[in-house]
């Protein structure tokens, strides 16, 4: 009974992940803490937690990507300051490829770029805004108040593993730039005063793909008078560092 309380108490002082876990700075936090502890236990815990969440949350698959975002400036510093975080780093990478399923086919959509407007299929289906075709298609609700926490993150896994499409298949830059406004002034989210629930996929998306937003505001010069981020240099970004295959997932 003794050795049950034990475990049950360091369990419980282990990371693992949930549907409430909106923010990709909470995750941030926790994988740096835990990588500062040396903690190779805490390290493979993590690690099996995350796999076996997504796998479980399909549409949460978002957190795997940004959990190796996560990793990669914590390899930097341990490299530059001779810390020997290697060994506890690769036990807590997960990778795209160990999940049981392939979420970049799963939640793919097509980008009509003529239209701006999205499709499941590029040879079929109508066209439609981003977040009414994934009310639509991923979810039970009739709109978005209905929604719950799981919906919120397969809008994040959706734009993501779209973005990750489009770029493999050489979208234009100003195509892009189409793309991110399109999910930024969908009207379906806007007529129901959901601003926040879309900055909020779209951020977490960014941050995902590498992307340090703050690097791209500018509150003093406004990109096209109208946007605190700058769109432009945010699709260059995503274009130049081949952002499709940091989590390559064999097909």
């Amino acid at each position: 009974m003794s050795t049950q309380k034990n475990t049950d108490s360091n369990e419980s002082e282990f990371f693992s992940l949930s549907y409430d876990m909106y923010y990709s700075k909470d995750i941030r936090d926790h994988v740096e803490v835990i990588i500062k502890s040396g903690d190779e236990e805490r390290c493979e815990f993590f690690y099996k937690s995350a796999i076996d969440f997504v796998n479980s949350n399909n549409g949460c698959y978002w957190i795997i990507p940004l959990i190796q975002r996560c990793l990669m400036p914590l390899q930097n510093k341990s490299d530059d300051e001779k810390l020997d975080w290697d060994d506890v780093i690769y036990l807590m990478y997960p990778a795209g490829k160990e999940l049981a399923i392939n979420p970049k086919k799963e939640y793919s959509l097509f980008y009509c770029w003529r239209s701006q407007t999205f499709k499941l299929d590029e040879d079929k289906d109508d066209e439609q805004e981003f977040f009414e075709i994934l009310i639509k298609h991923f979810s039970d609700a009739q709109n978005i108040d209905d929604t719950g926490d799981d919906f919120y993150h397969t809008c994040i896994t959706t734009l993501y593993c779209t973005i990750c499409k489009m770029c493999q298949e050489d979208i234009a830059q100003d195509e892009l730039v189409d793309l991110l406004l399109a999910v930024f002034n969908d009207q379906y989210l806007k007529d129901a005063e959901k601003g926040d629930f879309i900055w909020g996929v779209i951020s977490e998306t960014l941050t995902s793909l590498g992307v340090n937003l703050d690097e791209y505001k500018d509150e003093g010069n406004l990109w096209r008078d109208e946007y605190l981020v700058n769109f432009d240099d945010v699709a260059t970004y995503l274009l130049e560092n081949d952002v499709f295959d940091h989590d390559y997932i064999p097909s």
